[in-house]
């Protein structure tokens, strides 16, 4: 197969150069072995297309670090996957930012024992996946970040994604589906470099109860959705 990962290096090296994010060098190893276990898991479980996983598993990593800035955090930090799937976004999350702890939630126990392997062959120590449906699975645990990219039938949860953007969680939302309903949950449109560089599969919208507080980081993207 030929993929060197030209598309995640691109968004590494962004991150780096535009983004100030103290990440380390570039290594394809750990996105090797990923690919690898979801080419043979796959065929079983259903983890994505079989084309995706031919031949779009760049594509999806870079669409996962697409998402750091938003959820990059100089101390320990939470973030909740629902519906994972094959991992995406949560793993390359995981694997970026080793401050940033992920819970991957999962209703199929097979895929759910997909993704238990991933966290073990990568040694993703930040990274723990729960077996079952949400919210039940996770109960009235709190985190700082929510995602739910794979989600099957997203609209179906946006009560349940509501309750935790109104408890205080970020939901980085690739889906309009999944866009919770609430008078006092703001709602931030994203379009960046990563968009505007196609690297980012969809669209990206912010959601959450924080209004008033600009950090420099939020800053610096406003300055680089210009380039």
């Amino acid at each position: 197969m030929n993929n060197d990962w030209i598309k995640s290096r691109e968004v590494w090296d962004l991150l780096i150069e535009a983004f100030s994010l103290p990440l380390p060098a570039f290594h394809v190893e750990p996105l090797n072995q990923y690919r690898s276990l979801l080419q043979e898991w796959n065929p079983t479980t259903k983890l994505m297309s079989a084309e995706d996983v031919r031949n779009a598993v760049d594509d999806h990593v870079a669409d996962a670090w697409s998402l750091l800035p938003y959820c990059w955090s100089e101390s320990a930090s939470t973030l909740l996957d629902v519906g994972s799937g094959g991992g995406f976004p949560g793993v390359p999350l995981a694997l970026a930012s080793r401050q940033l702890s992920v819970t991957l939630t999962e209703r199929s126990v097979k895929k759910a024992a997909f993704l238990s392997r991933v966290s073990t062959r990568l040694n993703l120590t930040n990274l723990s996946v729960v077996a079952g449906s949400f919210p039940e699975a996770v109960g009235f645990r709190r985190f700082d970040y929510l995602t739910a990219r794979a989600v099957e039938r997203p609209g179906t949860l946006r009560d349940a994604f509501a309750q935790l953007v109104v408890g205080g969680t970020t939901f980085l939302c690739q889906s309009e589906d999944a866009m919770p309903d609430k008078q006092n949950i703001a709602i931030q449109p994203i379009r960046d470099l990563f968009t505007k560089r196609a690297h980012r599969r969809g669209r990206l919208w912010l959601v959450s109860t924080r209004h008033s507080e600009t950090s420099d980081l939020e800053y610096g993207l406003r300055v680089f959705h210009n380039l």
